[in-house]
């Protein structure tokens, strides 16, 4: 379960539902009330996993431009030993496993 939906979002829209019946009484009138608090309850609950989805993939898009700035990083690196020292040697052999690390863990998104 979601902490910050349970013990900050919802008693913040359940205190707007209660300001707004306040202000424009008729709204929560009996079933009236409870179909208002309800539909408004659907669209913060909407609004919420938008806002939630819509910074869960700014943090990805942040670490996978860290992710993928490290892969770029370890294959020059790569090419660099392949060139100097060839293939065969135990430098280019760490470097490609290093390399192969960077790139387990960049995400591609093809557009």
């Amino acid at each position: 379960m979601d902490e910050f939906k349970d013990l900050v979002w919802n008693p913040l829209i359940q205190v707007g539902i209660k300001r707004l019946f306040l202000l424009v009484p008729w709204l929560g009138w009996g079933p009236f009330g409870v179909i208002v608090g309800w539909i408004i309850g659907m669209f913060a609950d909407q609004l919420y996993a938008a806002v939630k989805l819509a910074i869960d993939l700014e943090v990805i898009a942040f670490k996978n431009e860290e992710h993928k700035k490290r892969f770029q990083a370890a294959s020059s690196t790569l090419a660099i030993i392949a060139h100097d020292k060839g293939i065969e040697s135990e430098d280019f052999k760490n470097a490609r496993e290093n390399a192969r690390q960077a790139l387990s863990v960049f995400v591609r998104f093809d557009n």
